[in-house]
């Protein structure tokens, strides 16, 4: 009995983790603090734009973003040949912006809880995003949230992509829309909660955005 576990033990890998990696702080301030399966990102300005290698979050495995308040925003610019896959908790009191040209996906056992998230498998300029202009370019990749995410704003939430799906949970709490801005063609609203048992999911195949916010 000994031999066969011990053969078992070898035949199966343990989980490879996953995390941010590569981080270069463009603009703002920010400082990176890892502590096991922990990896805290903490910013004292009100704009930041770090740029990665890669940014992705492994099950069991936890960002959480600490920002100066709930208006602060973060974007996350990754520079890799290989899509984002968030398969574990993300967290922050702020905005949190995720783009990837490749591709943005939620698996299904993410978690995401933060004041408002973007998603876009694009690019955004950082000037434009340090202005306050809210444009995508080079649309070129899918954003996927998987049929088990759990996805929670305080404000809302927008997927930007060539193609964009929504299997799972997303709440907002705020009565607002998200609308269709320069750089994204078409755009879509949905109720103050939406959870993808209830619902048909939306999937588009050409470039868009799907758009989480309350209201009708």
């Amino acid at each position: 009995m000994k031999r066969l576990v011990l053969v078992l033990a070898i035949l199966v890998p343990a989980a490879a983790a996953a995390a941010p990696a590569g981080e270069h702080v463009v603009s703002g301030e920010a400082t990176f603090t890892r502590d096991g399966s922990l990896t805290l990102i903490t910013t004292s300005t009100p704009k930041t734009i770090v740029d990665y290698s890669s940014f992705d979050i492994g099950r069991g495995e936890t960002v959480r973003i600490d920002q100066p308040s709930s208006r602060a925003m973060i974007l996350n610019n990754v520079l890799s040949t290989d899509p984002t896959q968030i398969d574990g908790m993300l967290s922050s009191n702020g905005q949190v912006w995720i783009a990837n040209p490749v591709g943005v996906f939620f698996g299904d056992q993410a978690i995401v809880d933060v004041g408002r998230l973007v998603a876009a498998a694009g690019n955004v300029d950082a000037g434009e995003f340090l202005a306050g202009t809210e444009r995508f370019s080079e649309l070129a990749g899918r954003v996927e949230v998987g049929a088990g995410a759990q996805t929670r704003a305080a404000d809302s939430v927008l997927l930007v992509g060539a193609a964009v799906a929504n299997y799972g949970n997303i709440s907002t709490e705020r009565r607002r829309h998200d609308r269709a801005g320069r750089g994204r063609r078409g755009a879509a609203r949905a109720r103050r909660r939406t959870r993808g048992r209830h619902r048909r999911p939306r999937d588009r195949s050409r470039p868009g955005a799907l758009g989480r916010g309350a209201g009708g």
